[in-house]
């Protein structure tokens, strides 16, 4: 089943060579991504996680759309309706969750700054290590060792806060028993979901009972969620076919 997307364009008429194209009046903001970006991936987790209507757009790393660079040389992107553009991850996260209506995200004002806490520590020096660990023909073999074994010293931070709850903090009981993961799981899953696919057969080995959890429970959502591709998104270049196909003049 598509997302509803009408009455996005409010006119596209047929229009003859020489002629100014119509104006196309978006209703949905619109997200550019990388997919194999964990700061792409964390921004559609919001978007979805909260169910807010967009249109996802898939760049290609090395071939980015003129509509994409027109806007911004990194990713991810939101373009919104007004030509408001954000294209800081974490930006797009937090307007996410403020227009999350139904409570689908734990995110209390009184915790935003420790979650920002522990996601900055995930976005620099976890990031660092990643890379490393990701890259031992462009660091070394020794280097690549030593971002392993901070990598799992950085994890071994979040053992200690699911070994007291399901996700990184604490619901406080505001939807009864059924906890909701937090802004922080969101933004920090991309990451560790890349360390954990650099050698799954050793992380499943090293990683504890309560983290894996954790990584299975957020992993089957992206699994099931690239599984519907198409399903509740409609791509882009097949909407622009769709809304502006040109017909006869009535």
């Amino acid at each position: 089943m598509f997302v509803l997307v009408t009455p996005i364009v409010k006119q596209c008429n047929q229009v003859s060579i020489g002629q100014a194209q119509p104006r196309v009046v978006r209703q949905l903001p619109i997200l550019y991504s990388y997919p194999g970006c964990p700061f792409s991936v964390r921004a559609s987790m919001a978007l979805n996680a909260v169910k807010i209507e967009y249109i996802h757009e898939k760049e290609d790393f090395f071939n980015r759309s003129l509509a994409m660079k027109a806007i911004s040389s990194t990713f991810p992107v939101l373009l919104f309706p007004d030509d408001t553009v954000m294209n800081e991850s974490l930006d797009i996260m937090k307007w996410a969750f403020e227009n999350d209506r139904q409570g689908n995200i734990n995110y209390p004002q009184s915790m935003i700054e420790p979650m920002d806490n522990l996601i900055a520590k995930y976005d620099t020096k976890f990031k660092l290590a990643l890379k490393a660990y990701k890259y031992p023909e462009a660091v070394g073999k020794k280097a690549s060792k030593q971002g392993r074994e901070y990598g799992m010293e950085c994890l071994a931070d979040l053992d200690k806060s699911l070994s007291k709850h399901k996700f990184l903090f604490p619901d406080n009981g505001r939807h009864g028993s059924d906890e909701r993961p937090s802004y922080a799981d969101l933004a920090i899953f991309p990451f560790v979901w890349q360390f954990a696919h650099v050698d799954e057969e050793w992380f499943e080995s090293g990683a504890s009972l309560k983290l894996r959890e954790w990584h299975q429970y957020f992993s089957s959502k992206q699994t099931e969620r690239t599984k519907n591709q198409g399903k509740g998104i409609i791509p882009l270049p097949i909407l622009r076919q769709i809304l502006c196909h040109k017909s006869p003049i009535d």
